[in-house]
């Protein structure tokens, strides 16, 4: 909870000051606006105006529903590479975002989910699960040439409480997470963080997921944030 209270804060810092280069000046000022917080859940989301973010300092690329302000995730951790793109917060609270973490999970432990051993996928997913308390665990599809584990954290679990009685506890919001590996043999995972995991954003972030690229080599990561947004679609005349 305190990574997310200085993450937010950083956000708050960050909001209004962050730069984006947009394909030419008609994309930008034609962009559709950002729907009000409170409407995030419920807004039919076209993949049609997915814009393109690419992060210049990680290399990769993925389709966002809206502009997304990026925090480094350093300031979770300082081993830690990857960004967190934020499409909506209030105050301390991030309402939607996506935390795409780059070194995700270890290569030499984890099975290859496209060729692997079938019993080896199927242990590991059923370890994952018990272990981060995953409501669904399933290897999917997540693009037409790779496979990926697809999981949704649990809106109630058991936990022990002092004295070793086992109680019920309930959470108050539930997130989706995707683990898999890209061409280049990263390691990645993309997480949906809402306070609502509704079907229609659900659908957003799987078609983000899906649409992850990372046809630059990792670079050396300088601590600058020099990225890009573009517009997919032509704007409207």
């Amino acid at each position: 909870m305190k990574k997310l209270f200085l993450i937010a804060t950083i956000l708050l810092t960050l909001s209004f000051s962050t730069s984006y280069a947009a394909e030419n000046d008609a994309a930008t000022s034609n962009a559709d606006p950002q729907p009000a917080q409170s409407d995030q859940q419920t807004v039919k989301i076209s993949t049609d105006d997915f814009l393109t973010y690419t992060s210049q300092a990680y290399g990769y690329s993925i389709k966002c529903p809206w502009e997304p302000v990026v925090v480094d995730l350093r300031f979770e951790d300082p081993n830690r590479r990857g960004e967190l793109l934020v499409f909506a917060n209030k105050g301390m609270d991030i309402l939607l975002g996506y935390r795409i973490v780059l070194d995700a999970f270890d290569n030499r432990r984890v099975p290859d989910f496209n060729k692997g051993d079938k019993a080896a996928i199927d242990n590991y997913i059923d370890v994952l699960k018990k272990v981060n308390l995953y409501e669904v665990a399933t290897l999917e599809n997540i693009a037409a040439n790779n496979k990926g584990v697809f999981a949704i954290t649990a809106k109630e679990f058991e936990v022990k409480d002092k004295d070793g009685n086992i109680q019920t506890v309930t959470a108050s919001t539930q997130n989706a997470i995707t683990f898999f590996r890209t061409p280049l043999g990263r390691c990645v995972s993309v997480q949906l963080i809402t306070n609502e995991l509704s079907d229609n954003l659900l659908k957003a972030y799987q078609f983000s997921v899906a649409s992850f690229n990372d046809p630059n080599p990792p670079v050396k990561n300088t601590g600058k944030s020099d990225n890009n947004s573009k517009k997919d679609k032509k704007s409207k005349k």
